[in-house]
């Protein structure tokens, strides 16, 4: 039954009227010789900080929010679902007048926020679901937070959110006398929770992903017992649950952590500062890299994070030479001249998979592997991957914790509708690529990139290229 209404809702079925799907039709610029490239805030980093900073007694103010995507909007929103309030602050540090509005956007003129924390039992449960958008890192960190409450809760998010698996987020709480319901079939969400979460220790599968570790670390606020979270399985994206325990620690948290185990003692959140300066996104240093090799254009980028804030991320600075890449003042240039095969494990970035292959296609190729918990992401993104270069006439080919890729490749125009399966990194990637072509491209989903980039369609209306949303007729 679930299968055939799923099928009921393709946009166009057959023999009967379809359903207007957004899209977004691309003129790459008639030239281009160089552009700017400004990197959006690290929605890893800004999530937490976020979510942390709202368990304080105090005013916190988080700097360089003006890039926030909706990954990091959405965790705001639900936070003010459950009464932090959030002061929006311009340029010079004054405060913005509040936005009434029901999504609680921020204002547009903001470049900052003043979280207005307050201590974890000070929290209200939320009168409405929370909504995670399309954010898996705020999904199950709500569901954390949702476990306190000995009321019911429901977390929901939207649809490419619901077909993917938080098995193993749930069976945590679970464990820990949470109440967890939630339907059955191809759809995972809403789930309604209801604590309190009361266990001094939980057992984690961590091959597929770290958020749970993040998730249960942040709720760990306010306990009275310490806690402990036992790790199963080799652990993937071990640099992003260490930045959780560092940025709890920077709060007053004190954290035990080894291969198989992270223990926190209780805490009340303190932080060490008032105002904070939340990095650039190293993950999407991919994108402006792959412009050079697609356009040929010149990149200069304006902000690139440290490389102690990469988060594993840094690996794309080692391969530049490889890949053809140098840099010189800021600025990436890319020759097909100097590009060697690479061999890349991405254990701790799956997030660089489909920049990445696209970037190996178009030098000198070579393997992604240690990159199986792809598959548990807005899409499957290892086979998907290679479809998405396929529609641009690049090849590849899926392993079983990879993908092979031959190099020495060139960009083909699409010949129909370009297909992203609502993952925002797959969006972008197409939506860079179709800039090294000379003809128009429809990519289907009008604004996915705006889920980690905001100004990743306006950075490039600036060079030339014109960019309209329209409504596509898929039959």
């Amino acid at each position: 039954m679930a299968r055939k209404w799923v099928e009921r809702w393709d946009p166009a079925p057959a023999g009967q009227p379809g359903s207007l799907v957004p899209a977004i039709k691309i003129h790459p610029p008639a030239e281009l010789n160089q552009m700017e490239w400004t990197l959006p805030v690290s929605k890893s980093h800004a999530i937490r900080w976020v979510a942390l900073a709202a368990q304080t007694d105090v005013d916190m103010v988080l700097h360089g929010m003006s890039t926030a995507g909706e990954d990091v909007l959405a965790m705001r929103r639900c936070l003010m679902q459950c009464g932090i309030q959030f002061t929006d602050l311009d340029a010079e540090g004054r405060a913005l007048p509040s936005a009434e509005n029901a999504d609680f956007i921020p204002d547009h003129r903001a470049v900052s926020w003043k979280v207005h924390g307050r201590k974890p039992e000070e929290w209200r449960p939320p009168g409405t679901v929370l909504h995670a958008g399309n954010s898996g890192t705020t999904l199950r960190v709500l569901m954390g937070l949702a476990s306190r409450w000995d009321v019911p809760v429901m977390v929901d998010g939207d649809a490419n959110l619901r077909r993917r698996s938080f098995k193993v987020m749930l069976n945590a709480l679970e464990q820990a006398g949470v109440t967890v319901s939630h339907g059955i079939g191809p759809e995972h969400l809403p789930v309604l929770i209801q604590g309190p979460f009361e266990a001094e220790s939980v057992a984690l599968d961590a091959t597929a992903s770290s958020q749970p570790i993040t998730s249960l670390l942040i709720a760990s606020a306010g306990r009275t017992v310490p806690f402990s979270i036992q790790l199963e399985g080799e652990a993937v994206s071990t640099r992003h649950a260490a930045l959780t325990a560092d940025l709890c620690g920077w709060f007053g948290a004190e954290v035990e952590q080894d291969e198989r185990s992270y223990s926190i003692h209780p805490w009340a959140p303190e932080p060490r500062a008032l105002e904070v300066d939340v990095v650039s996104d190293a993950s999407m240093m991919a994108f402006p890299l792959l412009a050079a090799a697609s356009t040929g254009a010149r990149v200069h980028l304006l902000n690139p994070p440290s490389q102690d804030d990469s988060l594993g991320h840094e690996l794309l600075l080692d391969l530049a030479p490889s890949l053809g890449l140098s840099v010189s003042e800021g600025s990436w240039r890319w020759s097909p001249d100097h590009v060697t095969p690479c061999d890349v494990n991405l254990r701790d970035g799956n997030d660089l998979i489909t920049p990445l292959c696209a970037l190996l296609a178009l030098s000198g190729g070579g393997v992604v592997r240690g990159a199986a918990h792809a598959a548990h992401k807005e899409s499957n993104r290892l086979n998907r991957t290679v479809d998405l270069l396929a529609q641009f006439g690049l090849v590849g080919e899926v392993t079983p914790d990879g993908v092979r890729i031959e190099g020495g490749q060139t960009l083909q125009q699409p010949t129909e509708p370009v297909q992203t399966w609502g993952d925002h990194r797959m969006h972008m990637t197409a939506l860079v690529l179709s800039m090294g072509l000379r003809q128009e491209v429809l990519l289907l989903g009008d604004a996915l990139y705006s889920v980690a980039d905001p100004n990743a369609v306006e950075r490039w209306q600036e060079v030339g290229a014109r960019v309209e949303t329209v409504l596509h007729q898929p039959w």
